[in-house]
């Protein structure tokens, strides 16, 4: 029992699929050939099994038509070994299709859903076979709301695809770590949903998620946090670390100042992902920046209006924040590093 679902327009990034026209110039002759992979299963965390599947139609064998449709889409299925509430296994399902999204860099929908209800054994000599035949019938709950997203980005430019994402195990972790990610992902998803109110918004957005990402993912507390920064000073020779990420004023803090974890997340065990422009500031005062103007957005000081980007730098500013979420949920989920930071890099300087 479980779910069957239907993810849309993510047949390229799956990979498991495609129409090929092949021509034979010899005979003037053209072939269209559907290409299916083998489905792809996994045993995910508290025993659920997630399969992914290409599915097709053939309308005929010959036809005389003037025009034939010939389909292909991808689903995945969750499977349970126990009574599972619809409620769970849509849940379940909606955050395999973030992870999708963050694969893709834009949203994806839900077209179809079907439900699987689960079915004890029927005895032969049951008196209520028609109530246990009317249980085996898949349940359709119908199509979500159609989300329009942007162009189709060229596939060089996905983050990873499916192949990378069951290569490295990311997916098991997905689901093996919801709990610890799923507040940086609602953070997060505002900044490729298209509904971000204004660039103020989305960056007060991204920065909490990059907040959020740093006391789940790194350190929690000033004690967690003092031991990296040791852990890292002792992996470098460049004198000037620690004063770089644990910056003097942070001794008068109980807790972890928000410039020190922009500062590390910036950092990023020496990878650097993103650069600030140089109209911005350097490398070493951007963290300062981010949270200046954070709390001059959050608590607002006319004084201070020169802490804050401007509407302009905003735009740059959100999609290198963006990126920063995405090269920390990314290794984290156990992609290769310098693979991910390649990507980063190049998409950095799409803008």
């Amino acid at each position: 029992m479980g779910g069957v679902f239907d993810l849309g327009e993510w047949i390229r990034w799956s990979g498991l699929s495609y129409i090929e026209w092949i021509s034979n110039d010899s005979f003037g002759t053209t072939t269209i050939a559907l290409k299916n992979e083998n489905p792809i299963e996994l045993s995910l965390p508290d025993n659920i099994k997630l399969t992914v599947f290409p599915s097709s139609s053939v309308p005929v064998t010959r036809s005389y038509a003037t025009s034939v449709t010939l389909r292909q889409r991808i689903m995945f299925s969750l499977e349970y070994c126990s009574p599972t509430k619809w409620q769970r296994t849509y849940s379940d399902a909606l955050w395999f299709r973030r992870l999708v999204e963050l694969g893709k860099g834009v949203p994806v929908n839900i077209d179809e859903a079907l439900y699987l209800p689960w079915t004890e054994p029927v005895p032969e000599d049951s008196t209520h076979l028609s109530d246990a035949l009317f249980a085996l019938h898949e349940v359709s709950v119908g199509k979500g709301a159609h989300i329009v997203a942007k162009a189709e980005p060229h596939a060089r430019f996905y983050l990873f695809t499916f192949s990378n994402a069951v290569e490295c195990g990311a997916i098991n972790v997905w689901y093996e770590k919801r709990t610890l990610l799923e507040p940086v992902i609602d953070l997060y998803s505002l900044s490729y949903s298209g509904n971000a109110p204004s660039h103020v918004a989305l960056f007060l957005n991204l920065m909490q998620a990059l907040e959020t990402l740093h006391a789940r993912f790194y350190a929690r507390t000033k004690g967690e946090y003092r031991r990296r920064v040791d852990n890292l000073c002792t992996r470098t020779d460049d004198p000037n670390l620690r004063n770089y990420l644990w910056i003097p004023r942070q001794n008068q803090y109980r807790s972890v100042i928000l410039t020190c974890r922009m500062n590390d997340l910036l950092f990023a065990d020496g990878s650097r992902p993103i650069e600030p422009r140089r109209d911005f500031c350097r490398f070493y005062e951007y963290g300062q920046r981010l949270a200046n103007a954070r709390n001059y957005y959050t608590h607002y000081d006319a004084n201070k209006v020169m802490d804050a980007f401007s509407q302009e730098e905003l735009f740059i500013v959100n999609h290198q924040l963006r990126l920063l979420v995405e090269f920390h949920l990314t290794t984290y989920l156990g992609f290769d590093r310098d693979c991910i930071r390649s990507k980063i890099v190049e998409l950095d300087r799409l803008v």
